[in-house]
């Protein structure tokens, strides 16, 4: 059975590297997953994993659909996974002739979801990444045997928890100054943590523009914040594993893969309130939840992750890895292939002339500058 997970492009996000760990996977001899990208594939931003196909998408070209499905039909997948590619919603009917289709939705935002619903009659199963996404879709579905979870649950538990007794105050925070990551809101935290004259050191991972590396400075009056930029998931794992709490900003999640991979190192976590945080992954365990929008309150809970509890942290650590294991995935999306896959009598009469012309339409969000996004964000 040949399966192609198909992608955006391979730039920052989960949905890039959920989808090439996934491809990379050893499942069952029957099964033969590849990874493609809609849109070209840069270099520079990552290393081209093996057996890519990279489909190289002209959005300039009314004809870029044909030219696409052509590919596609070329290639004979079995199934095809699409995943965040919103270009895609115009020609799910058409894909869905020659192969079965798997739609994953990874966010809660409508802008995620709606075609999934548009074209459920041509969509074998939808998958989400969350329980809380699941529950948010379940309510629009016409038929809700279509509809599934299967986590984002893609790391690596080590045999044992680092241990927590040698770690000194040290905050984290991940997502760069992507306001959906909150960084907006680390801002107003930092301040807060100046007041109460914190003594630690602050992390800040992800890229992160020189202007509001200075805004950021300028609110750690009683420590310095370090920027390491972009890190790979392994450095990522070993600043975790040094840190006495993760500051989870963002106020919206489907599934916050951070939050396991803190779990799996020992690290505490301080977040909002919110669906799809570290309380919808996690149930019940050894983390702070703040009423969204008290930054206040937020900076008095970072205060507190230390002294660390380490058997606390070892209770949850053994039960998350149980839940969210490799394994388990595996085995979800295995049988999940194989129910979804369906012989095609397809034809090619006729079916080119069905096919649209492109057209490329912007969301009018990206028309917005950062600061203002940010702001109707908030009032929201």
């Amino acid at each position: 059975m040949k399966v192609l997970w198909l992608v955006p492009d391979n730039y920052g996000g989960g949905v890039y590297s959920v989808a090439e760990i996934i491809s990379s996977l050893e499942f069952a001899d029957d099964i033969s997953i590849r990874l493609g990208v809609f849109l070209k594939f840069d270099e520079k931003a990552r290393e081209r994993p093996p057996n890519l196909l990279d489909f190289s998408a002209d959005l300039s070209d009314k004809n870029m659909y044909s030219h696409f499905l052509e590919r596609l039909i070329d290639e004979k997948f079995d199934v095809i996974v699409i995943n965040g590619i919103k270009e895609c919603d115009e020609i799910v009917h058409l894909i869905s002739e020659f192969s079965s289709v798997i739609y994953v939705i990874h966010d809660r935002r409508k802008r995620y979801w709606k075609n999934a619903i548009k074209h459920e009659n041509n969509i074998s199963r939808i998958v989400c990444v969350s329980e809380n996404v699941y529950n948010l879709v379940s309510r629009h579905i016409v038929n809700p045997n279509k509809l599934l979870t299967i986590p984002n649950a893609l790391i690596d538990f080590p045999v044992e928890m680092p241990s927590t007794y040698n770690r000194k105050e040290k905050l984290v925070y991940v997502g760069g100054d992507d306001y959906n990551k909150g960084y907006f809101c680390l801002l107003k935290v930092a301040k807060y943590l100046s007041k109460m004259n914190y003594q630690g050191s602050l992390d800040v991972v992800g890229h992160v523009s020189t202007k509001n590396q200075n805004l950021l400075i300028q609110n750690c009056k009683s420590y310095k914040p370090c920027f390491h930029g972009k890190l790979p998931n392994t450095s990522l794992r070993v600043l975790l594993r040094s840190s006495s709490g993760l500051l989870m900003l963002s106020k919206q999640e489907a599934f916050g893969l951070i939050v396991l991979e803190a779990v799996a190192e020992g690290c505490p976590i301080v977040n909002w309130d919110i669906s799809g945080g570290p309380k919808d992954i996690l149930g019940e365990g050894y983390f702070l939840s703040v009423k969204k929008g008290d930054y206040k309150a937020y900076a008095q809970a970072a205060m507190k992750t230390m002294p660390l509890n380490q058997q606390a942290l070892i209770d949850l650590f053994e039960k998350v890895g149980k839940k969210y294991s490799k394994n388990n995935l595996i085995s979800s999306y295995q049988n999940l292939f194989r129910s979804t896959r369906r012989d095609k009598n397809f034809s090619a009469v006729d079916f080119y002339r069905r096919v649209p012309s492109f057209k490329s339409r912007a969301h009018i969000f990206d028309f917005i500058p950062l600061f203002l996004k940010q702001k109707i964000r908030e009032f929201f």
